[in-house]
């Protein structure tokens, strides 16, 4: 059991960007510990969803707020995947970057559709269906617990075996 004094300690370190071990030899306290209480920060779920503003002056639906929302949404999944990558989730931070990674192509299109003058080439309903896909992806992320492999593992076989009980084989 920790203090609220360590845990403003700890939040205060991670707030520096200072490591895990950091923290630890600071606090005095052991690494699980310590992550157990940035996972716990990080858990809270993101305002998923919600449209940024686009700059002043631009019209929305043309190129410049379509790439400036893109922009942002990527901006958003690395400030996570960071976020999960210093509290020791690498699992869930390689999530984020690989989502991070899927927008890299259209905001390419973007940019250099940008340039032309016939407008952007991506079709409005492509992008979309493609941002309520990675909307409905991050919230599953963001409901459920952050689990280490093991812990997960161990949560899925009771899920299976739950099943089975219910449903045993004829």
């Amino acid at each position: 059991m920790i203090t609220p004094a360590q845990r403003q300690q700890i939040l205060a370190l991670a707030e520096r960007n200072e490591s895990v071990r950091a923290i630890s030899r600071a606090t005095g306290l052991h690494r699980e510990t310590i992550g157990r209480v940035l996972r716990a920060r990080a858990n809270t779920p993101p305002a998923i969803g919600t449209p940024p503003a686009t700059p002043p002056g631009t019209p929305p639906g043309t190129e410049e707020s379509l790439e400036a929302e893109v922009r942002s949404l990527m901006s958003e999944l690395r400030a996570e995947s960071r976020a999960c990558s210093a509290s020791g989730d690498a699992g869930n931070a390689a999530k984020f970057a690989r989502i991070g990674a899927m927008l890299a192509p259209l905001l390419a299109r973007l940019e250099r559709a940008r340039g032309q003058e016939d407008g952007v080439f991506i079709p409005a309903s492509e992008l979309a269906a493609k941002r309520a896909q990675l909307v409905a992806h991050l919230r599953t992320l963001a409901s459920g617990p952050f689990l280490c492999a093991k812990c997960g593992r161990e949560e899925r076989v009771a899920w299976v075996d739950d099943a089975d009980d219910r449903n045993p084989p004829r």
